[in-house]
């Protein structure tokens, strides 16, 4: 684009002084010729009123020389972010890209902060939560089944009710408030975990999930326990079981083999319902203990405002959610042949 430009001011008939101020600057930038032309008045015959203009033309004199041009980078920048993530098209196209990038690629796009592929930044950083996941679990499961069968084995008992009371205590505290109470005991204090990161190796990294690992199940053992006690209890009142104490089979049989193959089906279900919430304290002590796992690149997305990134990590959880679920399910049916029939 040309320009031609002129400036004229005249100091009239009735002040001595001419207080107006003018400037005109052309600059070629990135998107071409840019021009800007500015006029300040006087202060309306005011003494000094020709300081006060030339000192604002000086002022936007200075920022367009050093300023303007990271302004005219930055929409350029901002243009072509717009065409990457296609929010010049239609709702409709968008929403035709999106379905094809998940279904076909098993992507969101592009991550607005890395500039790479989201599949690839979330299948860099999935196997610490996966292991966090399974380690928490495992560690929910172990607890809760000894919990429960010691409550249901003792039945209005002193063990029954702090088993009862303590896990519904430790179930209302955050996750996040719990993390950090064991950091401070078990890391600060007596130092037999470190306090965050992951070590090298595999047993480093299993070793510093440790200590996550018990954070997380924390929100996971009450209601898991709740549910697997109620099942005991109703299980061991069932007539089959007085059958086999009649016959003289081992209490340990009785109870492992017997009771608990028909009570830990509802537990089971349970276990895949609570899973969401599961991942999601994940997450959360993810960035108590510092782990680079999905938990922290979900709360880097976000503060970044990489919403591709955030809708990949979204869709991922939902997909491994979907998935357990139904294993959890197959293995319901495979212990319980009436589930089979549902």
């Amino acid at each position: 684009m040309e320009f031609q430009c002129g400036v004229v001011s005249d100091v009239g008939t009735t002040r001595k002084v001419n207080q107006d101020s003018a400037c005109i600057h052309i600059q070629d930038s990135i998107v071409g010729n840019v021009g800007l032309a500015v006029v300040c008045d006087g202060m309306g015959g005011l003494s000094h009123g020709e300081f006060a203009s030339q000192s604002m033309i000086e002022k936007i004199e200075k920022w367009y020389d050093s300023e303007f041009k990271e302004l005219l980078v930055q929409g350029v920048e901002v243009n072509q972010l717009r065409e990457q993530l296609h929010l010049n098209d239609s709702l409709g196209q968008q929403f035709l890209i999106f379905l094809q990038n998940v279904f076909l690629h098993a992507d969101t796009g592009n991550s607005i902060k890395y500039g790479v592929s989201c599949r690839s930044l979330i299948l860099q950083y999935a196997p610490v939560t996966l292991l966090l996941v399974v380690m928490s679990m495992t560690i929910s499961i172990v607890i809760s089944l000894l919990l429960s069968f010691t409550a249901a084995t003792h039945k209005d008992g002193i063990a029954d009710h702090l088993i009862r009371i303590i896990p519904i205590i430790a179930h209302g505290m955050p996750v996040f408030w719990i993390g950090l109470i064991l950091i401070l005991i078990f890391s600060v204090n007596l130092k037999w975990f470190p306090v965050g990161g992951l070590k090298k190796g595999t047993a480093g990294m299993i070793y510093s999930l440790i200590l996550p690992s018990i954070t997380v199940s924390f929100g996971q053992i009450p209601p898991l326990v709740r549910s697997l006690r109620e099942q005991l209890i109703e299980t061991l009142d069932a007539d089959f079981v007085l059958t086999l104490c009649a016959a003289k089979l081992p209490r340990r049989v009785i109870l492992w083999k017997h009771v608990l193959h028909n009570a830990v089906v509802p537990t089971l279900m349970l276990l895949s319902v609570n899973l969401s919430y599961l991942i999601g304290g994940t997450l959360v002590v993810e960035q108590v203990f510092a782990v680079k796992g999905i938990g922290k690149l979900l709360f880097e997305a976000i503060s970044n405002r990489d919403f591709p990134l955030v809708e990949g990590i979204t869709l991922y959880c939902a997909f491994f959610v979907v998935i357990i679920s139904l294993i959890v399910d197959l293995i319901a049916k495979k212990i319980d042949p009436r589930m089979a029939k549902v």
